[in-house]
């Protein structure tokens, strides 16, 4: 979770002008990073989709306009889509043809489904994870305050 959707950066990159300067003046990434969240069941793809294909303007937020500027070398997209079998993820990947080839990307994206193959395969190992502050909405807790409830009751 990003406080306040991530507003704060941009009234500190833009607004601020103590801060501004500064970070105008960091690096910028060449890898930019979009999570768009969860949705319902929509149209389903016909045909049978494979863990990595092109997906054109049928992935989860569309595709990217071929005129718009480019802001990173590489736009990386990720949405939870709840689909009858379980929720998915569906990745996307969109950079300009002059910088990377497909082949490029596809081994990006296929690196990235793999680390996120095994991060989720580890949530399903015995000891692994636990609760955070988010688990609990209905009240304030703190990461320590979780921690210790978990120490003094556990399971």
């Amino acid at each position: 979770s990003v406080p306040g959707d991530g507003l704060g950066y941009g009234l500190l990159r833009y607004l601020n002008p103590e801060t501004g300067p500064r970070l105008a003046a960091l690096p910028v990434p060449q890898i930019g990073f979009n999570y768009l969240g969860r949705f319902g069941t929509g149209p389903v793809a016909e045909g049978a989709v494979k863990a990595w294909q092109l997906a054109g303007s049928a992935a989860a937020g569309g595709s990217v306009a071929p005129e718009l500027s480019v802001q990173h070398l590489l736009e990386a997209g990720a949405a939870v889509q709840d689909a009858p079998g379980g929720p998915t993820v569906t990745l996307t990947l969109a950079w300009p043809s002059d910088a990377l080839d497909e082949s490029e990307a596809e081994r990006l994206g296929r690196g990235w489904l793999e680390m996120l193959g095994g991060l989720a395969a580890h949530t399903a190992t015995p000891g692994a994870g636990g609760h955070t502050p988010s688990d609990f909405p209905l009240l304030a807790l703190d990461q320590e305050s979780v921690s210790d409830l978990e120490a003094r009751i556990p399971g």
